[in-house]
């Protein structure tokens, strides 16, 4: 079974009703939208001189919803309250039993909105329209790392949804504008929001503030960016409160405290039918080998200090550890590899970029180098990444794909999609990629909205996407035609085992003697082969110095020595005896049982339409546990012809070839990291 963010609704709307008042709000119909939506902003700005709104839930181009205490405001006075200010709004009660009124998804948000209300006393206006979770890491001098959560309705069912999770970022709106004065008049008619007195809710603004009392949404930078939790990193139980997954296991925690007699979120797991080849048709590292041998690599030095050399030794170094001898100093004709500074060293020193956009060069830049100790080191996934990229640009400069087995026997066309917007203008591109039966490639771009490919794809890429599913890449061929799309959908694991782990293992977990005897006389039963180690162990429990001894996994700085290394075989094992038999966690053991179903790539049926299959790509070799892109559920959608076993093992092999980026996985067919450097080579992008 593999754990999802997808969730069953439960609504007793008949509570909802006895407790609480809920409207609609809508403009009346002007056929000016602009009009319209400045009319709803004029009607809600002055609530906060009526009874507080617990909650609110803004509909795009669509009614505003409203959920009061019961009793507090009946529909009469929220009208006459707001045609003080506009008499362009009306005001009706709202049927929650209705679904066309309002969805079980918008009305389970409205009910979350009001989170932050029921966690403390003092009512207070909540007209955000949204709900926000928060970190230790979440408040800085000039800036808010907030974190929304929202419900996004399935397209298969109304009663599930998607639990999303994501990041913004609010800065002090002083200092927005001491760094953008040219904007000042548009970022001034931003909604403005200011942190409460509770310290950890983020409140929109109805009454003035002035410029440094308040905070402005600003698109995520990169320097921002990084701030941003987008991982679980396990250290420690803050570590895990910290993360993505702790901040969703608590959201679920709160629901099922605050709201539990409203709305109940019941996780689905999804069965995986298959897991996929992986590296069937992968060239092996006999032919990287021999091609790098027959060809040379030639390494450029452009720092040229004493840790550079030291650097260009060590890529000697690793480059002869993977058999390539054939290495020399200075520009070649192919496969260099050049050692230069990054951009923000050639900025900041005035210097010109050294970075050169040419099919016979690659970079690795001195700084990624550089450890925290400052001592030179390379990683085995640079240098893996190195070659293979040096590879890709050969066979863009080719036009012929060399580092995979291509058996395909009809043309195959790879298309992508990529918008962006200059001023008021949303400008598309199509990329394609032709493949042939000999492994040749052609490329292009499609720009021209008013040619039939252009509309074809336009076609295809529009219909498919919706709130849930983006589509990445369409991929055709004589009798098949299949699009992949992300989705909102992901793998999670299990967030209470996490907890339950996380918090059974601390530093400061110790055990006793003689519960520490007790579980190793019991293992031994069970498992004869370490009788001899198990009795050295308890000989050195049986001195009267020990009483009670802290679990580590290697020996403290106090000198205090560990029970036994759980890195053994027999650690291994009587952890997990411990855990099965006594519920003892000595050892939160998340590569072994709770991530368990993050390796390799796994298939998902959707039992309801055939034409329509899910897979998502996890990690293929053992590392430290994080929850990345990569476990993002991706959808495959039949568009002509069938899914056979043949067609679907022609796209699954190409999801298997682990070269781009990082080493372990990739998460569509590899052809899109050909695109993506034809674009970068060409000046596409």
């Amino acid at each position: 079974m593999i754990k999802t963010n997808k969730v069953k609704l439960e609504i007793h709307y008949d509570h909802i009703i006895r407790d609480y008042d809920l409207y609609k709000i809508q403009p009346i119909q002007t056929g000016d939208k602009d009009e319209e939506k400045c009319v709803m902003k004029r009607s809600l700005e002055k609530l906060d001189q009526l009874s507080p709104v617990l909650a609110v839930l803004y509909r795009y181009k669509g009614p505003v919803y409203l959920i009061f205490e019961k009793g507090r405001v009946c529909l009469e006075d929220l009208q006459s309250h707001i045609n003080q200010y506009d008499k362009g709004a009306f005001v009706e009660t709202l049927d929650i039993n209705d679904p066309l009124s309002i969805t079980p998804t918008e009305l389970s948000q409205l009910l979350i909105n009001m989170l932050p209300n029921m966690e403390f006393s003092q009512k207070f206006n909540n007209i955000s329209g949204r709900y926000f979770s928060f970190n230790q890491k979440s408040f800085k001098k000039d800036c808010i790392l907030a974190y929304h959560i929202s419900l996004i309705e399935s397209e298969t069912s109304k009663q599930e949804c998607m639990v999303y999770m994501e990041g913004e970022s609010y800065h002090r709106l002083s200092k927005v504008l001491e760094h953008n004065e040219r904007y000042r008049n548009d970022i001034l008619k931003l909604p403005r929001y200011y942190k409460s007195s509770e310290g950890y809710v983020l409140r929109r603004c109805l009454t003035p503030l002035n410029t440094d009392q308040c905070f402005v949404r600003r698109s995520v930078y990169r320097r921002q960016r990084e701030d941003f939790v987008n991982s679980l990193d396990i250290h420690d139980i803050q570590g895990f409160e910290n993360s993505k997954c702790g901040m969703l296991h608590q959201f679920y925690i709160d629901v099922d405290l605050h709201l539990n007699d409203y709305v109940q979120l019941h996780p689905i797991d999804l069965n995986n039918e298959q897991m996929a080849n992986t590296y069937s048709d992968f060239l092996s590292q006999d032919y990287i080998r021999n091609l790098y041998n027959e060809i040379g690599v030639h390494l450029i030095d452009c720092v040229n200090n004493n840790s550079s050399k030291k650097m260009i030794e060590l890529i000697v170094s690793k480059l002869k550890d993977r058999g390539i001898d054939n290495i020399h100093h200075g520009k070649g004709k192919q496969f260099n590899i050049a050692l230069i500074h990054n951009q923000k060293y050639c900025k900041t020193n005035n210097i010109p970029d050294q970075h050169v956009s040419d099919l016979n060069f690659q970079h690795i830049t001195y700084e990624t180098c550089i450890a925290r100790d400052n001592t030179v080191d390379i990683s085995d996934n640079i240098m893996d990444r190195i070659l293979m990229e040096l590879l890709i640009k050969r066979d863009i400069a080719n036009r012929s794909i060399s580092i995979y087995h291509w058996n395909w026997d009809k043309p195959v066309e790879y298309v992508t999609r990529e918008s962006k917007r200059c001023g008021n203008k949303k400008i598309t591109k199509y990329f394609l990629l032709s493949v042939f039966p000999d492994g040749s490639m052609d490329y292009y771009k499609i720009e021209d909205d008013t040619s039939e490919l252009y509309q074809r794809y336009e076609s295809v890429f529009t219909n498919y996407k919706s709130s849930v599913y983006e589509p990445e890449l369409l991929i055709s061929t004589p009798n098949h035609q299949v699009l992949i799309s992300n989705s909102k959908m992901m793998v999670l694991p299990d967030l209470k085992e996490l907890d339950f782990r996380l918090n059974a293992y601390r530093k400061d977990k110790e055990i006793s003697k003689s519960k520490l005897t007790r579980l190793l006389n019991s293992f031994v039963e069970t498992n004869e082969e370490y009788r001899e180690e198990i009795e050295r162990i308890l000989k050195s429990l049986n001195k009267n110095t020990y009483q009670y001894q802290e679990v580590a996994r290697r020996v403290t700085k106090a000198g205090n020595p560990p029970l036994m290394n759980l890195a053994t075989s027999l650690g291994r094992k009587f952890v997990k005896h411990c855990r099965d038999t006594s519920r003892i966690v000595l050892n939160p053991c998340l590569k072994s049982d709770v991530v368990k179903v993050f390796q390799h790539i796994y298939i998902l049926k959707d039992e309801e339409d055939l034409n329509k299959l899910y897979y998502y790509v996890g990690k293929k070799e053992p590392m430290k546990f994080t929850l990345v892109n990569a476990c993002h559920i991706r959808r495959i959608t039949v568009l002509e012809g069938a899914l056979d076993d043949d067609f679907k093992k022609f796209i699954f092999d190409q999801l298997s070839v682990n070269f781009i980026r990082n080493n372990d996985y990739t998460v569509v067919p590899f052809l899109r990291k050909y695109i993506e450097e034809f674009k970068r080579l060409n000046k596409d992008s």
